[in-house]
């Protein structure tokens, strides 16, 4: 009996501890990111944030991780590893919009932030149409 509670414990105590292996990145900055994901903001074309809108990451065709939007329209998926991905919004109509050509880099969390109406129709947007490149440096 004894080894049974110790057994469990060292259990829990390990997935407690595995579970940490990941930090939030807080709005000031403060927290360190311990991960490579996409995450962001959905807000109506009012700029009120929408809840309960599916995210899920694909690559290849193959959900690689998925996550939903809370009562703020933040989003944040989980861990994948650094590529080229396809993000689809999926609202509660189950209309669609995809983003293509998302960049994940290590260690980053690749903001994309979306301001419109619900789709009437699934729609296909480019990443580079959602955050133009930067400026170059002279």
């Amino acid at each position: 009996m004894k080894l049974i509670v110790a057994v469990t414990g060292c259990l829990l105590f390990a997935g407690v501890a595995l579970g940490q292996t990941t930090t939030r990145a807080t709005a000031s900055g403060g927290a360190k990111i311990r991960k490579n994901a996409i995450g962001g903001t959905i807000k109506d074309i009012r700029r009120r944030p929408v809840a309960k809108i599916q995210a899920y990451i694909y690559r290849n065709d193959t959900i690689a991780a998925s996550g939903y939007t809370n009562a703020e329209g933040n989003y944040e998926t989980n861990s994948v590893m650094p590529g080229v991905y396809s993000l689809r919004l999926v609202y509660p109509s189950s209309k669609r919009i995809t983003v293509t050509n998302v960049p994940v880099k290590q260690l980053k969390i690749t903001m994309v932030n979306i301001t419109t109406a619900e789709p009437v129709e699934d729609s296909t947007i480019a990443y580079t149409d959602l955050v133009p490149p930067a400026p170059k440096k002279p």
